[in-house]
This record gives structure tokens, sequence and C-alpha cells, in this order.
């Protein structure tokens, strides 16, 4: 703002001649010309406060303007107000002295003197001011003054006369002050909505934060929407913190359109590498608000720009911005949330973190499966220091991300429980309370394998909770039901307390949550919830209570229910009910068939015929085929479990008037709404075509490997009608194509025929491909008649493919196929091996930490013994980071890396480990550092989340970034192909 004025009288007035420097002395002026001239030249970049020096005046002389906007493409100087007949003189000399005072008296004194001066800017300048005055302070200092009602009533009474930065600066003085007055708020939305054309970016910004800090949204409708209809045009107009501004205050107004926020984001890209830290994390917080997927070209370029400064990253903006990337899901950059934690733990900002910032910051590193160990040790610190303040939702937050991400933190556990107890439990709000029983019990059920955790038992806490829970059972919602029959589990399976003292109470709990959810009184929230409550009533025996929410279950669609399947089979196969699992295998064949694919339900039929089978039960089994027969469901499978068949069974002697569980089955279906087999498992099913058609043609074993190697190269588009289907359907032809691609089969190959195992046990995923190679090179060598082979996998309908695939090659009563998750059906799988240990495990079921916990399992089960061999592979893509270093850092393994193809095409790694001695002492000394290095929680993470899309299309840039880190911070620790064992003892060649 330029101000020019000429002092001295009027006839006085000239301008200086450019003649000599003598003339600009005032020596020697021509005909004794005497002039006083003064310029006061004033620029000012104003943002977030008013004019500190002088006020502006206008052009024109019609308008008071405060401060200039300055932006590209502006126009003109924005005005507080317009009037006609121009300002008075007086008046701009009132705003110099608003703009000079520094104290709050000084200010009041000059307030009580001229205020009756005021024009409408002035009175805005003042109020401003005013807000600059008491920042940080109580507005009651400027209350205790009567002059300051005075101010207010002019401020409510010129503020239809305002222009838009005249409302701006009010609007944001307001909210600077915490003054909220309904008449004053309604007045400037009226008037904001009448003039919302004339808004530029920045008065958008200021009055828009104020109404979103005030949380005016629903009484402001309209002015929201005069408002959101400008900033499209209006964003490209605006400074960088404009744009942050904007996005923030619609974020938490929750107003505005997926348009509208792609434009703020064309703004910022724009001039994303002036963002400061707030800037950055408020932009992603928005979307993540809003629900907004953003373009994959602004999170790549906010989060180049957010490394770059991340050093200058204050508390508020780690918190946000992880949160943010955390809630966007596919937006999370790993490398990014590392450099986060580290400068969070260096810089010490995890000291200054509100409660909401810590739980919120937590949250994001669990949700994205990120156990970056500095950051949660420095949270459990936190949390010891403050839990006695704490509201109870970051407790249980906190508690929360403690046990999702396996965290050591004793002192932390006994910090929240010596709070809970004491009768506090009852201050916490029923999903808080459920939240802390299920981490409580997951976290002394995880302490029965370590004895540095078993501070965390404390049976006084559960006995508290359990009391208080069933107290409380009129306010359990859905997901606090499903963490409370969780939690039961983990301490009735283990043990890890003695529970007798309140036994009674736990019963009366599942009895409750099991009705009300059956009666529908609570609801499950989502599949996880689902299959999280049918699992602990399996794992507390009670099969018919499962099977009850299993059925209620498969009306939600068909993802919940086959994958709530799982459950109750192993639980019946683990108490040796065949009839039980027979019958759950008809069901499953009637839903397969009511679905559209009596091909799939002929293969769950088969099951059920080969489960009774099992268990000695030929009466049964013969009825079985009879009532599958009947009901159109009989293929190759079924055929040849016939005539396996004396003829006295398959004429049904012997089954005494007992109804055939295969029949109950097929009349009462599981209601699977919405489930279409045939696309969903197109692939599978083109492979146990490819089976019967080999096995038809009177091929062994080895025509139906082959046929289904030659189906694996074959054209995903699936023919007669029934395709690959989906992308996880492509996927899953491409990780068969690689398992027997011929380096991967020689590899496979060359350790069956130098290892000889009569016991494998396998982490699966497919249709048995890897198990029937292996009995195929048993028997093709005669090197072991006896070998007995479990393969593990959690889908149904894939494990009934596998099942019918292995019946059709001949192999039914060596290989057994069947349905759980390693973590569940371990002791299961250790039935046929008749006590004796594995001599060959194969790990390609998934990968990241969960597969080195199920590694671990096997281990203290006892499975794994000297000359076992260890095989995984997919361990650099999608990736088993913390099982390679498991396996190369313990003494106890000798571990190789081999090169293979991997599904997409391109190298995959392959981890090949002998088991040494059992008390780990070959090699020993010989070992090179076994503790993690940082890297390693950053690897583990990347590679847990691709695992969650496999075995779907991965995101490229996620999936690039993991296997360059990988070769680099693996490879420069001795994991790569080829590289030289670490110790001096290393594998023999194969």
């Amino acid at each position: 703002a330029i101000r020019s004025q000429l002092a001295g009288p009027p006839a006085a007035h000239k301008l200086l001649p450019p003649w000599s420097r003598s003339a600009a002395r005032g020596e020697g002026l021509p005909g004794g010309m005497e002039f006083d001239l003064q310029v006061d030249l004033q620029l000012e970049v104003a943002y977030n406060t008013a004019a500190s020096a002088r006020p502006a005046a206008p052009a024109s002389g019609s308008a008071c303007v405060s401060a200039v906007e300055l932006w590209t493409g502006a126009k003109g100087i924005p005005h507080i107000f317009t009037e006609k007949g121009g300002r008075k003189q007086e008046c701009f000399g009132i705003d110099t002295r608003l703009h000079n005072v520094s104290t709050v008296p000084d200010f009041m004194r000059l307030l009580a003197h001229a205020h009756a001066k005021f024009d409408p800017g002035n009175t805005v300048v003042a109020f401003a001011q005013a807000a600059k005055l008491v920042e940080g302070s109580s507005l009651a200092a400027l209350k205790a003054y009567p002059v300051w009602a005075a101010l207010l009533r002019q401020v409510l009474e010129c503020t239809d006369r305002l222009e838009p930065r005249g409302l701006s600066m009010v609007a944001y003085a307001c909210a600077k002050l915490g003054y909220d007055d309904e008449r004053l708020r309604e007045a400037l939305a009226a008037a904001g909505v009448q003039r919302s054309a004339s808004f530029g970016a920045m008065d958008i910004a200021k009055i828009c934060w104020s109404f979103a800090k005030f949380e005016h949204v629903e009484q402001a409708r309209d002015f929201w929407a005069a408002m959101a209809e400008q900033v499209p045009n209006k964003i490209h107009d605006g400074k960088v913190n404009d744009a942050s501004m904007i996005a923030w205050s619609f974020a938490t107004a929750e107003v505005g359109s997926e348009s509208m926020f792609r434009e703020i984001a064309r703004a910022i890209l724009a001039m994303v590498d002036e963002l400061p830290p707030q800037s950055l994390s408020n932009i992603l917080w928005a979307y993540a608000m809003m629900r907004f997927k953003p373009e994959p070209a602004l999170v790549a370029s906010v989060c180049h720009r957010a490394k770059a400064v991340v050093a200058d990253f204050v508390e508020f903006d780690v918190s946000n911005m992880t949160w943010a990337m955390a809630v966007l899901d596919d937006c999370v950059d790993y490398e990014l949330f590392a450099r986060i934690a580290d400068h969070t733990v260096k810089k010490r900002l995890w000291l200054r973190f509100a409660a909401g910032g810590a739980s919120q910051m937590a949250w994001a590193f669990a949700s994205a499966r990120f156990a970056h160990v500095p950051l949660f040790d420095a949270l459990a610190d936190y949390i010891c220091r403050h839990v006695a303040v704490f509201d109870t939702q970051h407790v249980a937050m906190l508690t929360w991300t403690f046990s999702v991400l396996h965290m050591k933190v004793p002192t932390a556990y006994k910090a929240i429980a010596k709070f809970a107890k004491g009768g506090k439990l009852w201050g916490f709000r029923p999903d808080e309370f459920c939240c802390i029983f299920w981490a409580f019990a997951r976290a002394a059920h995880c302490s029965m394998q370590s004895t540095a955790q078993a501070g965390w038992q404390d049976e006084q806490l559960f006995w508290d909770m359990s009391q208080v829970a069933s107290l409380r059972l009129d306010e359990l919602t859905g997901d606090g039901a499903a963490n409370l029959l969780s939690g039961i589990a983990a301490l009735r399976l283990e043990r890890p307390v003695d529970t007798s003292g309140f036994d009674r109470e736990l019963d009366t709990i599942l009895d409750f949550i099991l009705q009300s959810l059956l009666s529908g009184k609570l609801c499950l929230a989502d599949a996880d919830a689902t299959h999280l409550a049918i699992r602990s009533f399996c794992e507390l025996g009670r099969l018919e209570d499962a099977e009850a929410l299993l059925r209620q279950a498969a009306g939600a669609g068909p993802s919940v229910a086959i994958r709530c399947l799982a459950p109750p089979l192993l639980a019946a196969s683990r108490c040796g009910d065949a009839g039980y699992v027979a019958r759950l295998w008809a069901a499953l064949a009637a839903a397969a068939r009511q679905g559209g694919s009596g091909e799939l339900g002929a293969a769950c039929g088969s099951c059920a015929v080969i489960a009774l089978l099992g268990s000695g039960d030929a009466a049964a089994a013969a009825g079985a085929l009879q009532h599958l027969r009947g009901a159109g469901l009989a293929n190759a499978a079924v055929e040849r479990l016939a005539s396996r068949l004396d003829t006295s069974a398959a004429n049904g002697a012997g089954m005494g008037g007992r109804a055939n569980p295969v029949e109950e089955g097929l009349a009462n279906g599981l209601p699977l709404t919405g489930l279409q087999p045939g696309s969903a498992y197109g692939a599978e099913l083109r492979m146990l075509r490819a089976a019967e058609v080999a096995a038809s043609s009177g091929g062994g074993l080895e025509a139906i490997l082959h046929a289904l190697e030659a189906e694996a190269s074959g054209p995903t588009d699936g023919g007669g009608g029934v395709g690959a289907g989906t992308s996880s359907g492509a996927a899953a032809l491409a990780a068969l194509a690689a398992l027997a691609a011929p380096c991967h089969a020689q590899l496979l190959d060359q350790v069956v025929a130098n290892r000889r195992p009569s016991v494998v046990l396998e982490f699966g995923r497919g249709v048995g491909y890897t198990v029937l190679r292996i009995a195929a090179r048993l028997l093709q060598q005669n090197l072991d008649a006896d070998f007995r082979v479990v393969t593990l996998q959690e889908d149904p309908f894939r494990t009934a493919i596998s099942q019918n695939i292995v019946e059709l090659a001949g192999l039914t009563g060596r290989v057994f196929p069947m349905v759980g998750s390693p973590s569940d059906a371990l002791a299961a799988a250790q039935g046929p091996f008749e006590g004796h240990s594995v001599d060959l495990l194969l790990l390609h079921a998934g990968g990241g930490t969960a597969l080195l916990r199920d590694f671990k399992r096997v281990e203290v089960a006892g499975l794994v013994r000297p000359n076992c061999t260890v095989v995984a592979d997919q361990v650099l893509f999608p990736g088993a980071p913390r099982l390679l270093w498991h396996l190369h850092a313990s003494p106890r393994y000798r571990l190789e890396i081999c090169s293979v193809p991997a599904p997409d095409g391109g190298e995959g790694w392959a981890a090949v480990a002998e088991v040494g001695d059992d008390d780990g002492s070959a090699g020993a000394a010989a070992m090179q550092g076994g503790d993690p290095f940082p890297e390693l929680s950053l690897l583990a993470a990347e590679s847990d989340r691709l695992w969650q899309h496999w075995p779907g299309p991965c995101p490229p840039k996620l999936a690039d970034a993991l296997v360059a880190r990988m070769r680099w911070v693996l490879g420069r620790r001795g994991l790569a192909p080829g590289a030289a064992s670490a110790r001096e003892n290393g594998l023999r060649a194969l």
C-alpha cells in the first residue's frame, strides 16, 4: 500500500524538477521555490494477521484498505468496506494509531477516546488489533473494559457494509479471540453469501477457517455452499497457506465435493515446493477426513516434499501426517513413516504430544503394521508418565496398538493395569473397555511363550474386567462383543491366568453375546468381527453356537461366510467328529450349486465323502455318495471314491437308521447370497478340469502334473464359460506357473532327492501342485513309500479343489489338504504325522510378519528338528524379511538364498535352510550379529501391506520400492542369491 502526502500550505506544493543535486538539497532553487515533500512507502504481505504498521489509503479515496493481498493475477486492492463519499482524513489517522498500540490498556484508552468517530474500516481494524493483542491469553482481558462492549456493537452494526476482506478479518478475529456471537455469525454468513462472488482465496480461507473452528456448519449451509462454489475459480490465485487452510476448513466442516478437492490439489501441486510442514499434513488430513482418494501425483509430491522438510515437523505435523496416510490406506509411504518416527524419537517430540496426538500416531503405525521399536518404546514411556491424566479413549487406543504390533512393553502394560484397577474400569466407554480386555488377554496369551513378558499376567485385573463386563452387558456394541469373545477365548485356550474365580461371569458374558447376536440385538460390523466371533466359539468348543452364527453370517455375503467356514471345519476335525465335518462340506456343496457352480459343489461333496471314509465309516460314505449322485453333484473324484467302496457299503448297509450327514447338509445348505463360484474360482476350476481330463485318459500322477503345468502356462481367459474370472485368479495361475518353472521345480526336486522327506508340512494357498510334485518324486525314486504330506490353507473352496485333485492322483491317505490358517490348524495338522517331526517344511502361504509368527509356532511345537529342511518362496516379493533374518541370524539354521522365477516373470527369491543342532551351538561362534537392524521394521511393514493385496494386483510403486530396498538392505548383510554364507559351515550344495 502506497500513500503519498504533501505537507505544508497548498500553494507550496510543487514537484521537484530533476535538474541538479544542489536542487535536491534545496540549495539555489530557481525563483526561490520552497517545498516540503513527505513520502510514506509501505509494502505489507499479511496472512493471518492484520496490518501492523500504517493503514493504506485506497487509490480512489473511497474505500478502506488494510493490506495488499499479493498473488498472481490479483485484481486491485482488497477493500475492507466501500464508502461513496470517501473516508475522512481523520479515520486514516485513527487506523495508524490503532496499529501502533502494543498493550491492552493503551488500546482501550484509544478505543474509549476515538470509537465514537469510527467508520467501518476503523471498527474492523480495531477488532483485528484486539485479537493480536490478547492472542494466547484470555478474552476476559478485554471484557473488563466497558468500551469493549461498545466495539462489539459497532462490529455487528457495520457487518452489512463490509466487503469480503472486512468480513474475513472480522471472522478471523472472532476465531482468534474465541468470541462466538450468534447474531454476528448469522450476519457474517448472510453477507458472505451475498458477496461470495467477490471473495478472493485469502478471504475464503480466513472466513471458512473461522466457521470451521466454531463448528458453524449446519446453521450455515448456504454460506458453505456459496464458498464451495467459489473455491475452484479462486484457489489458483491464492498463496500456499490459503490452499492449505481452505482444505482444512472444508474437511473439518465435512463440506465440499470431490471435484472441488481435486481443484485444490491442482493448486497445491503448482506450489508444492513451497509448502511448510503444517500445509503438507493439512492437505492429506483433509482428504482423509473426507474419505476422498487423492490423485497419486498429489500424494507423491506431498510425500517427497515432506521428506525434504521432515526435520521441521512439530508434534502436530507428525501425528496428522501419519494418521492421514494410514486412513488413506494405499497412500502410506513407509520411508516417510520411518523418517517421521526417527525424527519424533530423536527430537523427543513425543514429550510434547497431547494425548490425542499420541494415540492418533500410534494408531497410524499400527494400522500400517509398522512396528517401529524406538517409537513405541518412547510411547510406552509416555503412557507410563501420563496415564493417570489421560482420557480413557487414549488409554484404550495405545493399549490396542501395543497388542496389535506385539510390542514388548511390559512397563506400559503394568502402568495401564494399575490405572484400570480400583474401580476405574467403570469410567471406560463400552468399546474402550472391551478393547482393553482383548489387548490384555492377547498379551497374557503371548506371554505364555516368553518369560520376559510374564509381568503382563495379572489375575486381579482379569477378575475386575470380568466382573465389570458381566454388569455392563446391555451397553455392548457389536465390535465390543467380538473383542470380548476373542479375549475370553484367549484366556481359556492357554489359561495364562487362573480363571476359576470368575468362570461364572465369563459364561454369563458368552451366553448373553450369543443370544444378542442371534436375536439381532447386536450386529457385528464386518467380516473381521464375524470371523473373530465364530472362531472364538470354535476355540471354546461350542461348535453348534459357532454354526448358528455362521448361518446368520451367510446372508451377509459369500466373502464373509467363506472365510468363516474354516474355524468350524477345523474344530470338528480336531475333535474327530467326521459326521459334523461331512455335514458342513455338504452344506457348502449345496451353496455352490445354488450359486450356479455344480462343479464346485461336487468338489465340496467329495470332501464330505472323504471325511466319512477317513473315519472308517464306509456305510455313511456310501450313503453320502448316493445322495450326491441324486443331487447331481457327482464328478470324477466322486466316481473314483465309489470304486473304492465294497458292495455292502455301496448299498448303505450298517447305517442303523441314522440320518446321513450329507443328506442333512444338502437339505440345509448355507444361504451364501451373491456367491458366484464360477468367476471367483475360475482359475482353480480350470485346473481341476485339466486334472479330470488327464485322469479320465488313464493318466496317473505325472500326467496330472503335466496337465496342471500346461494349464498354468495357458491363457488366463477361460474356456467353456468359466475363465480365470478375477485378477486374483489370474495371479493364482501366475503363481503356479512360477512354481512349475524349470528353475523352481528343479530346486524342489533337488531338495526332495537330497533330504528324502517322509513327513512334509506345507503352508499353501493354491491347488496342491507343490505337494503333488513332491509325492511324484518320492514315488518315482521309490524313496519312501510311507510318506505323509499335510497342506494347510484357509479357503475351503480351494481346499476342496485340492482334495479332489489329490484323490484323482490316487494320493488320498498320503496327502492331507486341511482347512485352516497355520496359526489355528497346526495342532490338528500333527494328527497324520503320528508323532513324527517334520522333514520338509514348505512356506508359501503368506509372508511378512505373520509368516515368521507361524514358523515360530512350528518351532515351539517341536516339529522342526535337526536335518529338517525349510523352503520358503516369494521371500523377496511380496517378501518375508523377518523370516529371512530369523533364519540368517539364528545359529540353528544354515541358510541359502536361491534365485527363482517370480509370478510376474521377474526374479524372485527362495530361501532354503537346513536345521542344525537343537541347542543352536553349531556355528554359533561364526555367527555375525543377530540383533535386528533399523531397516527391518520398515521392510516388514511394506511386506505386510503387499501381502494384503496378494494374490491380486499390488500397487506398482510400493512393489518396486520394496524389491529395491530388500535387495539393497539385505544384500549388504549377505542375504542375496549367490552371497557367501555368513557362517563357516554353510548349506551343503544342493
